[in-house]
């Protein structure tokens, strides 16, 4: 398994606690390996040390959620980020009402767009979100 690019594996019979443990060691591995220290969509900046956004040199408040979120939605901007991704990201096996995730997602909107005048945040109807600064998204 190793020689053809395997990262781990385990031998029948296992602990779940076990698959789990490596699971999350594998999934820690691949998002940091993939992370930047500023993300950048747009005048859109996020800086994922500092956990801090802003927007044409405005700070923006946001909760810990929406910094969840926002860094998510930048991590893979321009791309559809299904409702289901989002949630399972954020909350992950604990499930969540739909109307959760819609209230969140419009504490975010007014945080990064209200104030602008280039929109950033597009919804999908029925599938999720999207960060996309180019024109053809306006």
């Amino acid at each position: 398994g190793f020689g053809v690019g395997a990262d781990d594996y385990l031998v029948k019979p296992f602990a779940l606690p076990e698959l789990e443990a490596r699971s999350l060691s594998l999934r820690r591995r691949s998002s940091n390996a993939s992370l930047q220290s500023v993300l950048c969509v747009g005048d859109l900046r996020f800086d994922t040390q500092t956990r801090t956004a802003q927007r044409q040199g405005r700070i923006l408040e946001l909760t810990p959620i929406t910094r969840n979120i926002l860094a998510l939605l930048m991590q893979r901007s321009p791309a559809l980020v299904r409702h289901e991704v989002i949630e399972q990201t954020i909350w992950g096996d604990t499930p969540t009402d739909k109307m959760v995730l819609r209230a969140h997602m419009s504490a975010l909107r007014a945080a990064i767009d209200r104030p602008f005048e280039k929109k950033l945040l597009k919804t999908v109807h029925r599938e999720g979100y999207r960060l996309d600064a180019s024109e053809e998204a306006q």
